[in-house]
């Protein structure tokens, strides 16, 4: 039987400024083509809704892949957790401000048991609204995609009885800076 629990989480911070620690190594190997597909198949739906394609983002990237092995290694799966910390503060030391006034970050978290294709990720996303609102929120620039497979993990992906795979994918857009690009600043 194939399990798929799904989790998401939006938030709003101005101006705090943090160090960016290095990515989690931990239990798993990564999908680097579920990331890839899962990149693909998010901005082929933002742009059948008349969004803008999302840039990928290596910092992004980095705390997606830090929140996915963390999960796995702790057997928990949310936004906050004990080893990565509040969601806003572990997105802050990978996504810092970086001299812009604003920045948003919001974040679409699902795991699975193996096989699990970027069409059917992205299909689960969309029929949660909590989700879909993420993924189709028109102020997002930027994300970062991790997958992260295990032949088994402890405490809530037990369950599974077998392989999983965790998927993090963190939105961001920072606002008033110089780190905001030209084509990052058009509205979709």
């Amino acid at each position: 039987m194939r399990r798929f629990v799904c989790c998401a989480l939006l938030g709003v911070v101005a101006l705090v400024l943090a160090g960016s620690p290095s990515a989690a190594s931990g239990p798993g190997q990564r999908d680097a083509a579920l990331e890839q597909g899962i990149l693909r198949e998010l901005n082929r739906v933002r742009v059948a809704h008349g969004l803008a394609a999302l840039q990928p983002s290596a910092a992004l990237r980095s705390a997606a892949l830090y929140q996915s092995r963390s999960l796995l290694a702790q057997g928990v799966f949310g936004h906050d957790t004990p080893g990565s910390g509040r969601f806003g503060d572990r997105l802050r030391r990978f996504y810092p401000v970086a001299g812009a006034t604003s920045w948003v970050v919001g974040e679409n978290l699902l795991w699975s048991t193996a096989g699990i294709t970027p069409a059917e990720a992205v299909e689960l996303w969309l029929e949660s609204p909590a989700h879909r609102r993420v993924m189709l929120d028109a102020s997002w620039r930027e994300l970062g995609v991790a997958a992260v497979s295990a032949s088994d993990a402890p405490g809530v992906f037990a369950s599974a009885d077998g392989p999983v795979v965790v998927v993090t994918v963190d939105f961001g857009a920072r606002a008033g800076g110089s780190r905001l690009t030209a084509a990052a600043s058009s509205r979709g």
